[in-house]
């Protein structure tokens, strides 16, 4: 939608955190955790993208640097729940109807269907109305709302809408290592 966010790896751990952590601490299965995570990451996104998608070129991306920073502090700095430096040790690999995918060929695979379909998911949502409001919202801001779309919202979903699909990026990431 025109903002560039160099914040993204801060969702990213979002969801790799909450659905490890809900996984190795509460033992819910990878489905609903990865699901928490996505939600989690997705209200993350919605607050901050509240205060900050009115900041405009450098200053956005100096806050999202920003925010992606202390988040890695943060959770650097919080051993007790993250382990710190050293991780969350024991986390069991992605499990779906009894398939494990344990090596790397079936990761492969998973990671492949994923960003496929991720990929499916992305091209159908910019065939769409909303997709067309954010080309018009990218391409010229002022003249989108003047038509009566409301820029700051769209900018917010978009916002989100990449939040999340960067926490799934996390909880493979997560998963995988």
């Amino acid at each position: 939608s025109g903002q560039l966010s160099f914040g993204h790896a801060a969702f990213a751990a979002v969801g790799a955190y909450v659905s490890v952590l809900l996984s190795v601490e509460f033992g819910l299965p990878i489905l609903l955790t990865s699901a928490i995570g996505l939600l989690m990451a997705a209200l993350v996104a919605l607050l901050l993208g509240w205060v900050i998608l009115r900041l405009k070129g450098v200053y956005f991306v100096l806050v999202t640097f920003s925010f992606g920073e202390l988040m890695r502090l943060a959770l650097l700095d919080w051993g007790e729940l993250t382990g710190g430096a050293n991780g969350i040790a024991n986390i069991a690999p992605i499990t779906l109807f009894d398939f494990a995918f344990d090596s790397r060929s079936r990761f492969y695979a998973l990671a492949l269907l994923v960003a496929f379909l991720s990929m499916l998911l992305m091209r159908r949502l910019f065939a769409s109305h909303f997709g067309q409001a954010i080309d018009a919202v990218y391409e010229n801001p002022a003249l989108a709302e003047s038509t009566g779309l409301s820029v700051h919202r769209i900018q917010i979903v978009a916002f989100v809408l990449g939040s999340m699909l960067a926490a799934l990026g996390g909880i493979l990431q997560a998963r995988y290592i």
